[in-house]
């Protein structure tokens, strides 16, 4: 291959371009569901696809970490997938066994649709399932590839209701004044 034989410099310093923007592209995405305060059930025979982290349009998947804080009381099977195609984001992992569980998958990079949203999905099996207690950790490591804010992404439905009261992730109103 050889350098390109004419080079046009008209675009350095010229009048409607910008000068260079250094941005970090590496991004990590967390959210915790606590079993005892939310409830996750699938009835015999059912997969329950459960949305549970909403992602940027060409939000490109690199990695997951799934950590069971706290040991759930019923042993199952979690998938996690893209809304948009059905696609499983890593391998499933099995949470309430004796040991808590740590996964750490590299994936294969998986570049997501506009307003896609990753579910936690759960099969019912035989006869249902209901995990009542325990807490899951999940980490969606990834790049955003045009540097932009997560905080730029519309979400259709909201990650708690704006009049909610109770509950761990209920405003608590003014930091200062708690009102």
């Amino acid at each position: 291959m050889s350098a390109l034989a004419t080079k046009n410099t008209t675009l350095f310093g010229a009048n409607g371009v910008t000068d260079p923007v250094v941005f970090k592209t590496g991004v990590g995405v967390s959210r915790t569901i606590d079993f005892a305060k939310s409830n996750m059930a699938a009835a015999a025979g059912v997969t329950e696809n459960f949305e549970f982290i909403a992602l940027p349009a060409s939000f490109i998947i690199k990695g997951l970490y799934i950590e069971e804080l706290e040991k759930a009381d019923t042993e199952l099977s979690v998938t996690v997938k893209a809304y948009s195609d059905g696609a499983t984001i890593g391998s499933a992992v099995t949470i309430g066994d004796t040991n808590l569980l740590k996964s750490v998958q590299t994936l294969t990079h998986k570049v997501l649709d506009s307003g896609d949203v990753l579910c936690l999905c759960i099969a019912g099996g035989a006869s249902g399932v209901n995990v009542k207690s325990g807490v899951l950790k999940v980490n969606v490591i990834g790049d955003l590839p045009d540097g932009d804010s997560m905080a730029n992404f519309a979400v259709s439905v909201p990650y708690r209701d704006s009049g909610q009261t109770e509950g761990a992730n209920a405003s608590k109103g003014d930091l200062l004044t708690r009102r």
